[in-house]
């Protein structure tokens, strides 16, 4: 999330697999490259935080991983929260 937060796209870039999808907030599919433009967009976002993480479920080279990503932006005076799933 840090990364992300930063829009460090160097480290994103060796994080995600050829084949990633990123599903949005709003339904939306982005591919890998989709998903990098996106990130490459300045924010001003700090306090970055991930909790409840677990891995539902793990076998062979598959893990599902839920959690909540959490941060504050300088345009709002609420905290963004959202819970994800990953497929590694």
């Amino acid at each position: 999330i840090v990364a992300w937060g930063v829009s460090d796209t160097l480290t994103l870039s060796k994080l995600l697999a050829p084949e990633y999808r990123h599903s949005d907030i709003y339904g939306k599919i982005l591919t890998r490259q989709e998903w990098l433009n996106y990130a490459s967009k300045p924010r001003s976002v700090s306090d970055y935080k991930t909790e409840d993480v677990d891995i539902v479920l793990y076998n062979n080279n598959l893990a599902v991983v839920t959690g909540k990503n959490s941060h504050q932006s300088s345009k709002s005076s609420k905290r963004t929260e959202l819970r994800f799933t990953q497929v590694w």
